[in-house]
């Protein structure tokens, strides 16, 4: 029977309706179907109340026992001897319910089996954060307890994943496809206090901080609440955002290769456990009778599955339609074209949207917290993306993802604008970077703002594949002759999990990359660009022209000209009467001052202001950064210790001031490129007093080194740290000549230089 002889008979029918005679046969018909119409009526009943797609299970049961693979001749085909019949004329559905042949595999149980597993039934839950009061019977506040409170709902809804997953390996994959599902919903969904990796100590600091001053004063006491926080962490335990992604993994009908797919825990992806291999008629004649050609091979069995998952998934729709039912989850269909027709814009110059050639763009590393990791290629750090987002299926599959992550990471902080140099997070903050010749490190970090954001460090077993490389060098070749492009920038190709298996689908379908990158992001108006070149500015080879100096000559108010500074040029001044002061000329400061303030959910530190040179404002507001991740989570030093600062740790930070040294020369506060912090902190140790920062002699910072144990790096040398954790990154040096040279005898503890090029 054809498809279209199918739809006729189901358009036509009109003998299925119940009534009371074919509800008793029905009842007694037991666990086989009398004809195509108790066929129909038992999809019906089953599917009542339930998120079912009838299109989908009618057509698991009529293309699965209607396909018949080839797998034993793979390139010939089969003999019409080793097929399995199906019927060919207009009572092709009866008969096939009917047939003894086909008894076993279309009865009641397994279409109870196939509406099942291609709906999520589960209980959904998540854990909040709450600080609750506890009273007495008087009413009066006694404690705040926190505690994390668990809420939850339950909920079926179809889910073609899940059917896909029970066709290929199985009911106990399809099983734990759901549970690992649930787990990583549950765990994004709940407040980050909730998750393991946020200590005891820092949870009863946030219920401390809840306390009010009348709380203290009438002896409020803060406590957790032990019971709830543990069953928290134990049902929010998940390993990373890729626990689920080995129920993803399919047999690819591209190639005559194995297929290898990861396991996951107890289950053993195996197409041999898959519904699909067990039930389908003439797969479930090699079981009964393995002696015949078509018996399981582990080549080319998971393939042809995959190929009858296919069909099934492409005719639901029609069936649907004819039906006049909802079409679930609808699978995305191509057809390959001519290359020319995919609407790719070509000659264009890509280096107008760029401010560097992509040869020479480095990508500084940080994690989601801003620390230090890496600065690597350009090309490097695509190539490391790809490895740590995806698997190499297929090539198109990989260069979507190297197309996208490129276009992706020249918008993401607006990049494209900042010449070789510019910085990304690796992490689910911004993009995973796993180098195949170092592998990485997932780390759970608390990530100020971002509930559900992680890092993923330099150096580890995962993604560490360093054959794959050179593969990967030559798609990134590939890829990067290309952009995408949105309003004259680079497009922002953000991407998820179910849109990289998108992706993968189309690109096994024979889809070419540029394509499905075009495709996918045609709806937010952006187009994929074959590039000329990506040599950056057209007009580059010119030469630059001169800086206009305003401010920068002598007048008869200010006689006197500061030196130049690297790239920084100097200013007209004139001397106060005490030699140190000076008054700048206004136009100067007017073009090379501004003020800025910090970004820090901290409202002490965002609420004070700093004058500072316009060229630098990048650097400051990188070590800005970097201080209020001091403030709110803290930083971890190499000896696996935690600082974290209160706004008593910061005082003064004096940027700009009108000035020159006692000895005449000019260092960079009147440039607005340094700043002071803590000249005034005294310490005061084993009954000595230490003032570390305000001090021109190496010898009485180390005495305070000395003092609080001999290591430098420790939280109490807070201006070291300040340099360590924030102003180093940002191109600062710290401690004048001592910073710069480090054997110099003179010291200024207080003093952060930005690092400027001389001549």
């Amino acid at each position: 029977m054809t498809h279209e002889e199918l739809v006729e008979k189901l358009k036509s029918s009109d003998r299925c309706k119940a009534n009371f005679l074919t509800s008793i046969g029905d009842f007694f018909e037991g666990g086989n179907f009398r004809d195509e119409c108790s066929f129909l009526r038992y999809i019906q009943s089953e599917s009542k109340g339930k998120d079912v797609d009838m299109g989908l299970v009618i057509s698991t049961i009529f293309y699965g026992y209607e396909y018949q693979p080839s797998y034993s001749q793979y390139d010939t085909g089969v003999t019409p001897e080793e097929q399995t019949s199906s019927a060919d004329h207009f009572e092709s559905l009866s008969r096939i319910i009917t047939d003894k042949n086909s008894s076993d595999f279309i009865n009641k149980e397994n279409v109870k089996k196939i509406i099942k597993y291609s709906i999520s039934s589960k209980t959904e839950f998540y854990y909040t954060w709450i600080i609750e009061e506890k009273k007495d019977d008087q009413g009066k506040v006694t404690k705040l307890v926190g505690k994390c409170e668990r809420k939850e709902s339950t909920k079926e809804e179809f889910n073609i994943s899940k059917w896909e997953v029970f066709m290929r390996f199985g009911e106990t994959a399809a099983n734990k496809f759901d549970e690992a599902t649930l787990k990583v919903k549950s765990f994004t969904s709940s407040s980050e206090e909730c998750r393991s990796n946020v200590t005891d100590a820092e949870l009863l600091e946030k219920v401390n901080a809840a306390l009010t001053d009348e709380n203290k004063a009438n002896g409020v006491t803060a406590e957790l609440d032990s019971t709830s926080i543990e069953a928290a962490r134990k049902d929010l335990d998940v390993v990373d955002e890729t626990y689920s992604s080995p129920f993803y993994q399919f047999a690819d009908i591209e190639t005559k290769t194995l297929d290898v797919f990861n396991n996951f825990g107890s289950i053993t992806f195996d197409y041999a456990n898959g519904f699909a291999y067990r039930h389908f008629p003439a797969f479930e004649k090699a079981i009964n009778n393995p002696s015949i050609n078509i018996s399981y091979d582990s080549i080319f069995t998971p393939k042809e599955v995959e190929r009858a998952i296919q069909e099934i998934e492409n005719r639901k729709s029609d069936l649907n339609d004819v039906l006049f039912l909802e079409d679930k989850g609808v699978p995305e269909v191509y057809t390959p074209t001519d290359p020319g027709e995919v609407g790719i814009i070509t000659g264009a110059h890509c280096g107008n949207y760029l401010t560097a050639k992509l040869s020479e763009i480095k990508v500084r590393l940080t994690d989601c917290n801003g620390r230090y990791l890496d600065t690597v290629p350009f090309d490097d750090y695509i190539i490391g993306v790809a490895n740590g987002e995806v698997s190499h299926r297929s090539d198109d599959y990989v260069l979507s993802e190297m197309l996208a992550a490129l276009s992706y990471a020249l918008k993401r902080h607006n990049n494209y604008t900042k010449g070789d140099i510019i910085t990304m997070r690796s992490g689910t903050c911004d993009q995973v970077y796993c180098n195949p010749k170092k592998g990485c490190t997932n780390i759970n970090d608390v990530v100020p703002g971002c509930s559900a954001c992680h890092s993923y460090t330099i150096g580890g077993s995962r993604g560490y594949y360093p054959s794959i490389y050179p593969i990967y060098q030559a798609l990134y070749e590939k890829a990067s002759q290309y952009l995408v492009v949105s309003n004259g920038t680079p497009h922002n190709c953000h991407y998820v999990s179910t849109v990289q298996n998108r992706w993968n689908e189309k690109a096994n379908r024979g889809m070419p990359f540029t394509q499905i990158i075009a495709e996918e992001y045609a709806s937010e108006g952006a187009q994929v660009v074959k590039c000329s070149d990506l040599e950056g500015p057209e007009n580059e080879e010119l030469p630059e022209e001169p800086e206009t100096k305003i401010g920068h000559e002598a007048t008869a108010d200010y006689p006197e000209v500061s030196p130049d500074k690297g790239p920084f040029y100097g200013f007209a001044y004139k001397n106060e009467s005490n030699g140190v002061n000076i008054t700048i000329i206004p136009e100067w400061k007017t073009a090379n001052l501004t003020t800025i303030k910090p970004k820090c959910s901290v409202s002490e530190f965002a609420n004070m202001s700093f004058t500072v040179h316009a060229k630098a404002v990048k650097n400051y507001e990188k070590a800005f950064e970097g201080i209020c991740t001091l403030l709110t989570t803290g930083v971890t030093l190499s000896d696996g210790s935690t600082c974290k600062f209160t706004m008593d740790d910061l005082k003064d930070g004096t940027a700009f001031i009108e000035r020159k040294n006692a000895g005449g020369s000019f260092d960079l506060h009147p440039y607005g490129l340094s700043q002071d912090w803590n000249y005034s902190k005294t310490y005061t140790i084993s009954g000595k007093t230490y003032k570390p920062y305000n001090t021109r002699e190496l010898s009485d910072y180390l005495d305070f080194v000395n003092a609080i144990g001999g290591k430098e790096e420790n939280c109490q040398n807070v201006n070291y740290i300040l340099y360590l954790k924030a102003y180093k990154d940002a191109g600062f040096k710290w401690g004048g000549n001592y910073g710069r040279n480090g054997n110099s005898g003179s010291f200024d503890g207080k003093l952060f230089e930005l690092v400027y090029t001389e001549g």
